[in-house]
């Protein structure tokens, strides 16, 4: 069991070799000594190296393939249910990944297990935003970051708060989400700069390209396009894998953003048909509903009709299979610019009164009152300015 902690410290320090070392080793020793958590153990921290190397790994079902081995160790079984749980969060599959990360973190908290705990709680919060349980993600982000800063975990802490930004990005806070995600890139640059977590490169990443979609919402396009500069670096040149798949992805919806913002559409459609094609690869539903969005937006943009409406209505009908409402209001408003521009005003107004009735009837899950506000402007947007409510 050792020897798959071993593994996990090292893939925490992104030694990518001498996490195969060890994983090998602990193979070896647990089949040798019949000790079936070992092996389960090996195995799932070969899954875990994978997806965040390359993926996809169908990371759920190799972690279902060994869970049965794990029974006996409460470590490596909370280990396995946040792996399925990941995985499910990752394809668009929410309920599944609460379902997950919900046994996970009671297996946690039950054997004090802070290392399984705090990503569980992530990820279920991840996941209940998805979903639209702003309340519940509100919770366990709450619960995740007081356990950051009782044990001194920085690099989670930073994470933790980019994951708040992005909440309030989703309903349209986007103020406060820039505030959230400016402290969560200014934590990942001191780690960078001190070196004191591998992998702060995506860290900091992330919440850069989360505080440039902020800026572009805000209209701050040249503020957006220099929070992105800096990853747009990293990207372009070979480097640690870690999670680059999936990051360069954000990367390219953050750059049609803005590049459909600054009015250059057929600019932002080339990128989100890269978005799509490494969405689909990378089995990421939810990046796959957003890109199909943007791109009928940018379709909207160009009153390329036809095109706009098939494609706005394929977003509508994978974002409502995942049941992700951004992505639902977002296409219902925008499916009332192509009815309005046809000259159906009834079916404009159908499709922007659904396009409200998704944000009204979430708003209660907000208990903020400035946030709730600013969610409920942005039901108001949807209808008035659809096409301003998301730069």
């Amino acid at each position: 069991m050792n020897l798959g902690r071993a593994a996990f410290s090292y893939f925490w320090g992104h030694l990518y070799d001498d996490v195969s070392r060890s994983i090998e080793a602990c193979r070896v020793v647990a089949t040798e000594h019949d000790v079936p958590a070992g092996v389960a153990f090996a195995a799932l921290m070969d899954s875990y190296v994978d997806s965040v190397k390359r993926s996809p790994v169908e990371l759920g079902e190799r972690a279902s393939a060994v869970l049965k081995l794990a029974e006996g160790s409460p470590e490596v079984y909370a280990l396995g249910r946040y792996l399925q749980g990941q995985d499910a969060e990752w394809s668009g599959d929410f309920p599944e990944a609460e379902r997950r990360q919900k046994e996970a973190i009671e297996i946690a908290r039950k054997h004090k297990l802070p290392q399984s705990l705090l990503p569980a709680l992530w990820f279920h919060a991840k996941a209940a935003c998805c979903l639209g349980r702003y309340r519940e993600a509100l919770d366990s982000l709450t619960e995740a970051l007081e356990l950051t800063e009782r044990i001194g975990e920085r690099a989670q802490r930073s994470r933790l708060l980019n994951t708040l930004g992005w909440l309030h990005s989703e309903v349209g806070a986007h103020e406060r989400a820039a505030e959230l995600n400016q402290l969560s890139a200014e934590l990942g640059r001191e780690l960078i700069d001190m070196g004191l977590v591998a992998g702060a490169s995506e860290i900091f990443g992330n919440a850069s390209l989360n505080l440039a979609g902020n800026r572009i919402a805000r209209g701050e396009l040249s503020a957006a396009a220099e929070a992105m500069g800096p990853v747009q670096e990293e990207l372009s040149v070979p480097g640690d894998p870690w999670m680059r798949w999936r990051y360069g992805l954000h990367l390219l919806d953050a750059e049609a953003r803005l590049a459909l913002a600054s009015g250059e559409a057929e600019q932002s459609l080339g990128l989100t048909e890269r978005e799509l094609e490494g969405a689909r690869t990378h089995r990421s539903r939810k990046i796959e509903a957003r890109a199909l969005e943007l791109h009928g937006r940018a379709l909207v943009a160009l009153d390329q009709r036809e095109r706009a409406d098939r494609t706005v209505r394929a977003a509508l009908e994978l974002a409502t299979e995942i049941a992700y409402p951004p992505v639902q209001w977002r296409c219902h408003s925008l499916l009332s610019v192509l009815a309005r521009r046809a000259g159906h005003r009834a079916t404009a107004e159908q499709c922007a009164a659904e396009a409200r009735s998704l944000v009204v009837g979430l708003s209660p899950q907000l208990s903020d009152a400035s946030v709730r506000r600013e969610f409920e402007l942005l039901g108001e947007r949807l209808v008035s300015d659809p096409l301003g409510a998301y730069r």
